[in-house]
């Protein structure tokens, strides 16, 4: 589905350890700053037990249940060996260390998959539209049943929504990762060779990746697709003065307008850096991009005996041959539409081979849209086009539904449903908070079989 989840993976030891760690850090923190603020005193098993409620709830986002008394019994007997403070610390690191912490235990209203019941609502929900636990008033909403009720439910996703520094976090976070930019963490570039490269441009393409998407798609509510069209940048200097774009304004927008980089997220530095290689641009990367992440159209692996790294090389007979053209036909002319931008996405005017770029192509063989097909003359135009396509539009926000049901759509009854409901929806509205809204009533997204 291309998103980092932890859906079904299972911890290495030294992970384990290290989690550990962790939990026990982040428990002597949060343990010192509540007893100096605290009413009681953490000898007190009162005291305790008013902590294991409270804490209990917000961590395993649910009510303890049978869970509170083990969680009791282990502050007791840490308290005879080390005393209270110490013994609260043991619980909440036992509490970060719960399988009901780590991973989402979901309870529904039947036995087999079925609506989900008010804490595993507001736990799915808060982590859908947060990235993080509920807060008290999600986690009261499901304790007096509100969450299970359409008018609260519908209130409480409002609520959510309207948090726009929180939701900002989780849209920068989603397209960082639509984008890739944690190829950035091992991706290599040539000082010599590329003498713009620096930590800071990097450093610039990663954070404009996400401020991008939050400039355009909350702050400004624009439909999703003008993602392909925004001719503005909200990047730091560095990428500023590479890209030739204007001053910032008062929002913190820079035009792009009069340059060549005026096809929104696909001439963005990020787009264009992630997907090519270390000394050479990649047709197939940034073809295959498009494919899987604008038209939901797969392509296969390469042959196990391809060279990638000299893939482009030979780029000119691969949509004529035989061998090749099933796949590359669907790439390759994709690809070449962003030729005049390098590894470092520095806008050129010659090639890897010293030839003069073109970045004229044509779209082949796309089976949901074929108004797509055709001929286009550079990323602009090739970007516009897209953009005006209900197929372009569907796939980017089915993007949000794998993220939402941390998995690929299916063939089930609601999973279609889910897709029919938001192709409806975005005939009326395309902007982010209406699909997120559509999402998170669905009958897929409630359902304990969702996830």
């Amino acid at each position: 589905m291309g998103f980092q989840i932890n859906r079904d993976l299972a911890p290495t030891g030294g992970q384990v350890a290290l989690y550990l760690d962790a939990a026990r850090e982040v428990s002597g923190r949060v343990i010192g700053e509540l007893l100096d603020r605290a009413s009681c005193s953490p000898e007190e098993l009162s005291c305790a037990s008013s902590f294991v409620e409270t804490w209990g709830e917000r961590v395993f986002r649910r009510p303890l249940g049978t869970d509170r008394g083990p969680l009791l019994e282990l502050y007791e007997a840490a308290r005879e060996r080390a005393g209270g403070a110490a013994a609260l610390e043991a619980v909440l690191t036992a509490m970060l260390a719960s399988p009901h912490f780590l991973y989402h235990v979901e309870e529904s209203s039947e036995a087999a998959a079925g609506p989900l019941l008010g804490f595993a609502r507001a736990a799915r929900l808060s982590f859908f539209l947060w990235g993080t636990t509920p807060d008290d008033r999600l986690l009261e909403a499901a304790r007096d049943g509100r969450l299970d009720t359409d008018s609260g439910y519908r209130a409480e996703v409002d609520r959510l929504l309207a948090d726009r520094a929180r939701l900002a976090d989780t849209v920068s976070g989603f397209y960082g990762q639509y984008l890739k930019t944690y190829a950035f963490d091992e991706l290599v570039r040539s000082s010599e060779r590329f003498p713009d490269w620096s930590d800071t441009l990097r450093e610039d393409y990663l954070a404009e990746a996400g401020d991008f998407a939050v400039d355009v798609l909350l702050a400004q509510e624009r439909p999703l697709t003008d993602l392909l069209v925004a001719d503005h940048t909200v990047a730091g200097p560095a990428a500023t003065e590479l890209y030739g774009a204007s001053d910032p304004d008062g929002d913190g927008r820079s035009s792009l307008t009069g340059t060549p980089r005026t096809a929104g997220i696909l001439t963005l530095g990020a787009f264009l850096t992630t997907q090519a290689h270390e000394n050479t641009v990649s047709w197939v990367h940034r073809g295959l991009w498009i494919r899987d992440h604008l038209l939901c159209e797969g392509v296969p692996p390469p042959p196990p005996d391809v060279d990638d790294a000299a893939e482009d090389a030979l780029a000119g007979g691969r949509v004529e041959n035989p061998k090749c053209s099933a796949c590359h036909r669907k790439l390759d002319p994709l690809g070449k539409a962003f030729d005049a931008f390098d590894s470092i996405g520095k806008h050129r005017s010659i090639d890897d081979f010293g030839q003069s770029v073109d970045t004229s192509g044509e779209v082949l063989d796309v089976l949901s849209d074929p108004s797509l097909i055709g001929p286009f003359s550079g990323p602009r135009e090739l970007a516009t086009r897209l953009a005006s396509s209900p197929a372009v539009l569907e796939c980017m926000a089915t993007h949000w539904l794998r993220l939402a049901l941390r998995r690929d759509e299916s063939g089930s009854a609601s999973d279609r449903c889910a897709r029919e409901r938001l192709a409806e929806h975005l005939a009326s509205d395309a902007t982010l908070p209406g699909l997120l809204r559509t999402i998170a009533s669905s009958e897929a997204f409630l359902a304990s079989g969702g996830i």
